[in-house]
């Protein structure tokens, strides 16, 4: 509103209530520089985290997005049928709103995704039947090709891509409309609902030391993340 062309936001931590459509909605900026100074934002709802419409020469820099609550659960396998699968949800992660799209399955010992991996997308529906315990059932199994999973694994369920407070979603974290000449210079994004990073309409956005990755050390939940 002042028309300042270089803008320093403290650094710390910002939990962010979302907007119309995103967190952080920048509209018809020009020749401007937004330096985060190594902050980090926090989005408390499931949609977009920055919406940039309109802008021309803007560069935005220094900063980290993350998700709170998380944009999926995990938890440990306890129990596999060809029916479903039954999940301990672990401490930090939702255990509400979770959708039937897909589930991912990583080794307890390596924390990478399994050999032979598919991610399952034949699932029927998710019943909650403890405090934190989950069962994911399927509509079909394949023999086989599922044998690859084991009790003990690490198994990842999206939450719905819908907002909390049941107004418009809007997918991706980083999202460009109609804008041109950008700069992202040490961004990183630990979560997305869809896309980290996505330009439409848009021409001449460069991405500089920008990363997408999971988060190490975080103090929110008990075991560490499997994804961003």
């Amino acid at each position: 509103e002042r028309g300042d062309k270089e803008i320093q936001v403290p650094r710390g931590v910002y939990r962010l209530s979302p907007g119309k459509t995103a967190h952080l909605e920048l509209i018809g900026l020009k020749d401007v520089e937004i330096d985060f100074q190594g902050s980090e934002l926090v989005c408390t709802d499931r949609t977009r985290a920055i919406h940039l419409f309109e802008c021309e020469g803007l560069t935005i820099k220094n900063v980290s997005i993350d998700y709170d609550p998380k944009l999926y659960a995990q938890g440990r396998l306890t129990e596999y049928t060809p029916e479903y699968f039954q999940i301990e949800i672990f401490e930090g992660y939702p255990t509400e709103d979770l959708s039937t799209k897909s589930v991912e399955v990583y080794g307890a010992d390596t924390h990478e995704l399994k050999p032979s991996f598919r991610t399952f997308h034949d699932l029927k529906r998710i019943e909650k039947i403890g405090e934190r315990t989950i069962r994911v059932y399927r509509k079909k199994h394949l023999e086989g090709v599922d044998d690859f999973v084991e009790v003990g694994d690490i198994l990842l369920v999206k939450t719905k891509r819908e907002r909390i407070d049941g107004r418009g979603f809007a997918p991706h974290a980083v999202y460009s409309s109609e804008c041109r000449d950008m700069l992202f210079a040490n961004v990183t994004v630990y979560a997305s609902n869809c896309f980290s990073f996505l330009g439409e309409s848009s021409s001449n956005i460069h991405y500089y030391r920008c990363r997408v990755d999971r988060k190490q050390n975080d103090p929110t939940v008990v075991y560490p993340r499997m994804r961003s």
